[in-house]
């Protein structure tokens, strides 16, 4: 279900469940319900919210009418379903993203288990557009009437957002063997669990699109029953065998796959009627007795359909194709490689039904004497052949076809023969030349064309006389081609015609069914309007690039005729010398249903709608565009009797543009108006008059890169002007000043919702005296007003004002110094959440005097930014700021402190804080003063705090925030402790999960003291980095029982990473990633390793330790080691020491990679076994030459290293054969080489 309508969804639930006026809900099926018993089935409180994974269920029962509700899941693992949902399940889908279901996509799954019949689909259709109207939002609802269930079925589909999924539980489907229809589309899941091959009812299985899933498990042979097949688009790269014993499969479906070659046994599915292997690859070769050949697919007696793509047509044999002829759709393409294309044209071929035997020719061929088999053929598309000169014998053998294109054959000189006594083309129903340079010849069209495209074919002539015989033509799309001089009006069921560069055209005749008609660039086209007054069933027409044109429509001609009664677009392109659309007024039903009108590069165009406009009572859009000679839009002589139904006005560089409407027009005209958008209008001064009425229906101006506009409106605006105006947009305008002047009348702007204003920087007053007005407005974005001193005026602002304001954005106001000057009434601005304001060189305060009762009661967000003269971010009245959330402040050169006195020591002051961020503070000393009171804080979950040189540490109480969950801290010289003192008193930071240490020059310590019960009890990941005073890690940190991540990276003075602390039992028993790097003192990393200890590290990595001389003890116990770098340590000489086990295994290593270790002699002390290791690095290892007790096993598939190095490798001869295989020198030659910080930066990312 997309989001949109699940929000909407929502939304009306919440409506009936919060209305006190709600008696009952019924949902379909089910009896009514009151609202506690909804609020008691759905356990629903106020802080729940829609998520992304929604299942659907749909019961159809014996009538075959569907019926049911939508229900939200919460992930597919926690899936529940009662005992008697799960009986009687038969449709399931299991997808990664929320997709709208498709009706069609159900349809065809129900059709096919024999669900429904397809007489049944109109009703149905209806009846599933209304069960999509009601989401009940839980995903334990199981009070489903048993009675009910039993009588029907039950059909749900899951869609998922889990991308992390990888696998479905293995019992999943044990509890499912009524299960007959089975849809997974998820790339997470990697595995079939083996309880799916119990389901024997099971008809149709679907793995389209789980790319994670690369085999298909032998026992597909348990489903008797399946009778559809879809690995479309997998990454399966072989078939089982097995698959020949699906003695009820009829439809098998491959297409773009990995798949190289099918087994021969797919030869005996007898009742196969549809094998899809279109953009599949596969090896077809004459003479394999395990893989299928093209003769064993033509063998399967109950084929109907075959879609298939081969790379070598010499496999292809005469006797294939003749088998295949009788199919009721065979396609076949010759490619050797996929493009977009081709599925275009399958589309369209199948579509209009053309036929059912189709080929494809995409390859580097220098004849058509190869292919001399497809003969007969339907459809024919000729693509990239550049080699190819001449298609003459091959088009002539084909005697039935309907559908030829032939594009891009820079090298094609041939297509049809001179002499012939039989048209080649003569069955044509669609032909498409394009793009063939060197194509000579005189080209005679058959009668039964329906569609003719040729284009950039200079050399090509068309035949008027065969053209002028055509009775079936309903498209022409021609251009850069030559012969046709007049398109007759013979032509009697032409539809759509697109005419571009053809020099040689002359007349244009009529044509009584021409429905869209595109002309460009004819410039030897002389009578254009003769050819189009009759056609009045035309509905699109565009005319570009044409000269000598002063009016489309003259009076004489409209006194002739009803003119295109059912033009729905008009389009008028660079006609140079255009002067009006028509002349004189518009008679009765002439034009009478146009909706669109555009001008555009039309520069002698000097008035627009004339008298008679009022007749256009269909028109909704207007665009005009570089129309130089334009000066008004609307003259005097329209008046409001010629009211039209336009919505929407775009107008764009016009230069001389001086009136929109004239001043003694009335605007009852275009009463329907919602959108004006102006740009580039330089002479404009002002939108709309003085006194103006009208425009009840104007929603959105649009104004921007006017340079003489001084105001939106001309003098004050009258009461209840504009009462559905909703948004100004005002950008780019140097002259702006005042959007109105003086008061709003009662009622005017009533709705007005957002205001934006970008970059007009003589505009000095937003809202002129009027703020208590506008109570609707939600939005207020100022960016760029230099003249700007306030926002919300010179006096208090007023109680209840801006009731309905939920965003204030200030960018690059430079006067200002204040947000308001005198503090808040009751309740003024009672729903602003957000509040950002940047870029204001003179703000001293947001905002002065006291804050009342009820104001500011939602704000929850403000971010601060490039304010260099700010010195404290929250003067005072914090205890009305309750619900505030979230606070960002960066850049800001005088901020000394946060928050004001001693405020922090108030019971519950800032108890909803979740987040705190603080960058380039070079004054800040201190975020607040003295202790936390009773509550403060509680709620903080994230603290950042990042370049703060004076900063010297940390606030009173930090350590004690229940909530905490990250920490920070970047580039704050000054301080010197984080915690202080551990392991007594309350404890610290008891939920703190991530903890960041950055470039912190003066941190001698992280805490004192060993650590107590409760400290950092929760903490995953711990990264420090760039602490160049610390000399030893914490005491205690081998205590961290859930630590996942560990990062030490350029702490010069540390000389041992753990010491001796790793020797104890179960230390860091949670850990997976420890990465060292840039330790120039460090010699040790631990002395020994405990039992339990590092038990599930994964990854380790050791970086530019020059004077470490072997990893430690214990390496050879790490059972769950997948990764293993050591890079650029000068003094190692064996990744493992002489007290080595002998005999000693790496049982899960995947990756090793040993880098820039000159002095590396061998790898491992003693024989180990790498029984997993797939991947392996050696690069700037020069004194390792043997691999003497290095037993790689057979699972590596990849060795990379300098060719020196290999070559200079001691190695038995069949030992280094066997390594041959997937040995590849690296860097590869003409690799540029890059910077040691490069590499290491590369190998996290891709470890990560």
């Amino acid at each position: 279900m997309a989001n949109s309508t699940s929000e909407k969804a929502e939304s009306d639930l919440w409506e009936l469940l919060m209305d006190q006026e709600t008696e009952k809900i019924k949902v379909k099926k089910n009896p009514e319900h009151g609202r506690t018993t909804i609020w008691k089935k759905l356990e629903i409180q106020n802080t729940v919210s829609l998520r992304t994974v929604v299942s659907i269920w749909v019961t159809v029962h014996h009538q075959k009418r569907i019926h049911g509700m939508i229900v939200e899941g919460s992930k597919f693992s926690e899936f529940e379903e009662s005992s008697v949902d799960k009986s009687c399940l038969i449709y399931c889908r299991v997808s990664n993203h929320v997709r709208p279901l498709d009706l069609e996509d159900v349809m065809e799954h129900w059709t096919a288990q024999g669900l429904l019949e397809s007489e049944t689909k109109p009703p149905i259709e209806q009846t599933f557009k209304e069960i999509t109207k009601f989401i009940c939002t839980d995903s334990r609802l199981k009070e489903i009437e048993e009675a009910n269930i039993a009588q029907r079925k039950v059909v749900n589909t899951i869609h998922s957002e889990l991308y992390d999924m990888a696998a479905i539980p293995e019992s999943f489907f044990d509890s499912r063997r009524e299960l007959q229809v089975l849809s997974i589309w998820h790339p997470g899941i990697s595995s079939i669990p083996l309880s799916l091959f119990k389901l024997k009812g099971l008809r149709v299985l679907s793995l389209h699109k789980s790319t994670g899933i690369s085999a298909l498990p032998p026992l597909i042979k348990e489903l008797k029953n399946l009778q559809t097949l879809d690995l479309s688009c997998t990454t399966i790269k072989d078939l089982p065998k097995e698959m020949g014993e699906l003695n009820s499969l009829k439809i098998l479906i491959l297409r773009d796959s990995l798949l190289k070659q099918i087994p021969i046994e797919i030869s005996n599915l007898s009742l196969l009627s549809e094998l899809d292997l279109f953009q599949s690859y596969i090896k077809w070769s004459n003479h394999s007795e395990t893989n299928a050949r093209l003769e064993d697919i033509a063998r399967l007696e109950r084929l109907r359909s075959l879609q298939i793509m081969v790379e070598d047509f010499e496999c292809v044999s005469h006797e294939f194709i003749e088998k295949l002829k009788c199919l009721q759709r065979f396609h076949i393409v010759v490619c050797p490689s996929y493009s977009g294309w081709i599925s275009k044209y399958l589309k369209e071929f199948s579509e209009k039904k053309y036929g059912k035997l189709m080929a494809f020719l995409c390859c580097d061929c220098k004849s058509m004497d190869g292919f001399s088999v497809l003969n007969d053929l339907d459809g024919l598309v000729i693509s990239r052949c550049n080699n190819l000169s001449s298609v003459v014998a091959f088009i002539a053998a084909q005697k039935t076809l309907k559908f030829l294109r032939i594009e891009d054959g820079s090298g094609l000189k041939e297509m049809i023969g001179s002499g012939t006594e039989r048209n080649p083309l003569e069955s044509l129903e669609n032909l498409c030349l394009v793009r063939l340079p060197l194509l000579k010849g005189e080209l005679e069209l058959g009668e039964s064309l329906k569609f003719l495209r040729i284009t950039e074919c200079p050399l090509l002539t068309v035949l008027q006389n065969s053209l002028s015989k055509n009775k079936s033509l309903e498209e022409i799309h021609i251009g850069n081609t030559n012969g046709i001089e007049i398109l007759e009006s013979s032509l009697v069921r032409l539809e759509k015609v697109i005419i571009h560069n053809m020099p040689c055209l002359k007349r244009i005749e009529t044509f009584s069914n021409l429905r869209v008609f595109q002309l460009w660039r004819c410039f030897e086209l002389k009578d254009l309007l003769s050819g189009l007054l009759k056609a009045k069933r035309l509905e699109q027409l565009t005319i570009c690039d044409l000269s000598g044109i002063e009016k489309l429509i003259d009076k004489g001609a409209m006194n002739e005729y009803i003119m295109h009664p059912n033009m729905v677009c008009l389009e008028l392109l660079r006609l140079s010398d255009l002067t009006g659309v028509w002349e004189g007024e518009l008679g009765v039903g002439e034009l009478g249903n146009l909706r669109q009108l555009s001008v555009s590069d039309c520069p002698k165009v000097n008035s627009l709608l004339n008298a008679g406009f009022g007749r256009l009572k269909a028109l909704e859009a207007i665009r005009i565009t570089r129309c130089d000679g334009l000066e008004a839009i609307i003259g005097d002589e329209v008046r409001d009797a010629d009211a039209i139904a336009l919505k929407r006005l775009d107008l764009t560089e016009l230069p001389n543009l001086r009136a929109i409407f004239s001043a003694n027009t009335g605007m009852g005209f275009i009463e329907d108006l919602q959108v004006l958008c102006l740009k580039h209008c330089s002479k404009l001064k002002a939108i709309l008059p003085s006194g103006f009425h009208g425009l009840s229906k104007l929603e959105h101006i649009y104004a921007g890169e006017c340079q003489s506009l001084v105001k939106i409106i001309d003098g004050n605006v009258p009461a209840n002007a504009l009462p559905s105006f909703r948004k100004f947009l005002l950008e780019n305008l140097p002259s702006l000043r005042a959007i109105w002047e003086g008061e709003l009348g009662d009622g005017a702007l009533r709705n007005l919702e957002c205001l934006q204003v970008k970059n007009c920087p003589e505009l000095d007053n937003l809202l002129p005296s009027s703020l208590h007005k506008l109570e609707k407005l939600e939005v207020i974005h100022i960016d760029n007003s230099d003249k700007m001193e306030n926002i919300m005026g010179e006096t208090t602002v007023g109680s209840f004002a801006l009731p309905h304001l939920s965003y204030l954005f200030l960018s690059n106001i430079g006067k200002m110094n204040t947000i308001w000057r005198w503090g808040l009434g009751f309740e003024a601005l009672g729903r602003l959440e957000q509040i950002t304001v940047g870029k204001c060189p003179n703000l001293e305060l947001l905002w002065n005097g006291e804050i009342s009762t009820g104001a500011l009661k939602s704000f929850k967000s403000l971010r601060l930014y490039k304010c260099p003269k700010i010195e404290v971010l929250l003067p005072s009245s914090l205890d009305r700021l309750e619900r505030l959330q979230n606070i960002s402040v960066e850049d800001c050169d005088k901020l000394e402190k946060i928050i004001e006195g001693s405020q922090m020591e108030k019971v519950g002051a800032l108890q909803n804080m979740r987040s705190m961020d603080l960058r380039k503070l070079p004054r800040l000393r201190v975020l607040w003063e003295g202790e936390l009171g009773f509550g403060a804080l509680r709620e903080m979950k994230s603290m950042t705090i990042r370049e703060c040189p004076l900063l010297d540490s940390l606030p009173c109480g930090l350590n004690e925030l229940p909530n905490l969950e990250l920490l920070s801290i970047k580039d704050c010289e000054s301080i010197d402790n984080i915690v202080g003192e551990v392991g007594y008193e309350s404890p610290k930071f008891p939920n703190l999960v991530d903890l960041y240490l950055q470039d912190l020059a003066n941190l001698k310590v992280i805490w004192h003291g060993e650590m107590g019960i409760g400290d950092f009890q929760w903490l995953e990941c711990l990264i420090l980095r760039g602490l160049n005073g610390l000399k030893h890690l914490p005491p205690g940190l081998n205590k961290l029982t859930k630590l996942k991540q560990l990062l030490v990276c350029r702490c010069g003075e540390l000389q041992k990473f753990m010491g001796g602390e790793l020797a104890e039992e179960n230390s860091l028993p949670n850990l997976e990633h420890l990465d060292i790097a840039d330790q120039p003192n460090m010699t040790t990393i631990w002395e020994d390793l405990g039992a339990g200890s590092l038990r599930k590290l994964k990854r380790l990595a050791i970086q530019n330790c020059p004077r470490l001389e072997a990893l430690p003890l214990g390496l050879m116990k790490l059972e769950s080691l997948e990764k293993l770098l050591i890079k650029e340590c000068n003094s190692v000489v064996t990744v493992t020491p002489n007290e080595a086990v002998e005999g000693a295994t790496l049982p899960n290593l995947v990756e090793l990679r040993l880098e820039e270790l000159p002095n590396l002699e061998k790898v491992w002390s003693g024989s180990t076994a790498l029984p997993k290791l797939k991947y392996a690095t050696i690069t700037g290892c020069p004194k390792l030459k043997k691999f003497a007790n290095f037993n790689i096993g057979l699972s590596l598939e990849s060795l990379r290293g300098s060719k020196d190095w290999w070559e200079g490798l001691e190695l038995e001869e069949d030992e280094k054969l066997k390594l041959q295989q997937c040995f590849s020198p690296w860097p590869m030659e003409g690799e540029v080489k890059r910077s040691p910080r490069f590499h290491r930066r590369l190998i996290r990312r891709s470890w990560q």
